[in-house]
């Protein structure tokens, strides 16, 4: 994912492999949606937690895209870095985009505990999308009609036996990982309409 300016407007970016049927990479499909993002831009680096906390969006990849303007980018990266416990961080995934909204605030010893049992007034159970799998024929159709509905095409139907493949897969990366296989398989549906189990082979990329 990325952000680029073309003819004085800004677009969002990505992109994704072409590969054969031996598994070559033989391309790549670039796809940009156009969006101001000034807005969203302006609000994010005004954006301040207590008095050295921070927001930031990530990308698909891990990537700073933006932070809150007080601290620099490699302060932010840092901060954000798996293992760093001087913060106390929280993500969300906005699933449209595919990006992690991060907020963020320093903290350490009596405070860093004071502070984590005034959040932890509820404590929350988030089971994995493995855990969930009734759950994802409801986000495949999702997925699918609202990225075919963004491509102007029609949305194609899930054989049962696509469908319980999909249903098998740990999806390590639980729904942002699921959003991107059935993008993929949009991409590379035929023009019969159908996705069946061989194609969830060759472009799930199932982990």
């Amino acid at each position: 994912f990325g952000q680029v300016d073309i003819l004085g407007s800004s677009y969002l970016t990505a992109y994704d492999p072409i590969v054969d049927s031996s598994g070559q990479v033989i391309g790549i499909w670039y796809v940009g949606y156009k969006a101001n993002l000034a807005t969203l831009n302006e609000q994010i680096s005004e954006m301040r937690i207590l008095e050295d906390g921070f927001v930031a969006l990530l990308d698909g990849k891990g990537t700073v895209r933006q932070h809150s303007d007080h601290m620099k980018t490699a302060e932010v990266e840092k901060a954000l870095m798996s293992g760093n416990e001087q913060w106390l961080k929280k993500r969300v995934l906005y699933e449209p985009w595919g990006y992690d909204i991060v907020v963020a605030v320093i903290v350490s010893g009596e405070f860093r505990e004071d502070l984590y049992h005034r959040l932890a007034v509820v404590p929350i159970h988030v089971p994995s999308l493995a855990d969930r799998a009734d759950d994802i024929p409801l986000l495949v159709a999702h997925f699918l009609e609202a990225l075919s509905s963004q491509a102007g095409r029609p949305t194609p139907k899930v054989e049962r036996d696509a469908m319980d493949k999909l249903m098998k897969a740990p999806w390590t990366g639980n729904v942002r990982e699921l959003r991107n296989a059935v993008e993929r398989l949009l991409i590379f549906c035929p023009q019969s309409g159908v996705i069946d189990q061989a194609l969830v082979d060759r472009f799930g990329h199932i982990s």
